[in-house]
This record gives structure tokens, sequence and C-alpha cells, in this order.
């Protein structure tokens, strides 16, 4: 019996890393971080030293996910984007014909030490 408690808690380890690092989360969302285009270039989250000049450098901020693939944000200001940099968020939207970038409709941000629990802090104005 111990070892198929170990087995499940095992299972129910690697399902949850998975989900973390999975796009898209489902049909419109898609998770990852929010890091600027110069980065996400490289592959790499913003360098945590000198954090404050490297962001006021970027020119705009995209969602870099698990495999190293960043797409371009639209519908959203860098002014939103730049509060959540290096942040892991959920971003819903409608991704575009070339696959470069998303009409953003909503950015949910993870929030405390729950794993899953994100909350949306900002949403696209209806009619816009």
């Amino acid at each position: 019996m111990k070892h198929h408690n170990r087995f499940w808690f095992l299972v129910f380890i690697f399902s949850l890393t998975c989900s973390l690092f999975s796009v898209p989360v489902a049909a419109e969302s898609y998770a990852g971080q929010i890091v600027g285009v110069d980065c996400a270039r490289g592959g790499q989250l913003c360098p945590t030293d000198k954090f404050e000049q490297h962001i006021s450098d970027e020119p705009q901020f995209v969602l870099l996910d698990a495999d190293k693939r960043f797409y371009l944000l639209g519908n959203i200001s860098r002014d939103t984007l730049v509060r959540y940099v290096s942040n892991r968020v959920i971003i819903a939207g409608t991704l575009n014909e070339t696959g470069n970038r998303i009409n953003v409709t909503e950015l949910k941000v993870l929030r405390g030490d729950a794993l899953s629990h994100y909350e949306s802090v900002w949403q696209a104005m209806e009619g816009k």
C-alpha cells in the first residue's frame, strides 16, 4: 500500500508541474511569463540585477512560454504589462494567423502560494 500512495503522489506532482508550463492552457488561453522582447529573443527571463533599469530599456513586453516561444501582445498597453514582468500569467485572447501575436482579452497573474490561483488583473473593454 505504501508504494501505491507514493506512485499517486509522484503522478500528482508530475501533473502539477506539467500544468504550470503547458501552452495552450485552454482553447484560447496561453500560459507563461511576461518578459521583455529582447530577453525573449534569447529565450530567457529578464535579469534580476539592475531590474528597473533593464525593464525601462525594453521597447515592449511579450509572453514567453515554457518552450521558449514568445508571443507579441496586442490590445494591452506596455504600462499594464510592465507591472507583471517575470510573473507567471495566463493570457486569454485570439492568436493571429501567423501564430506570433495574441490579441489579448484578459490577463491573469499567479497570486499567493497556491499553484493554481490566478487573479484577473486586466480585461479588454467591450466594444474596443
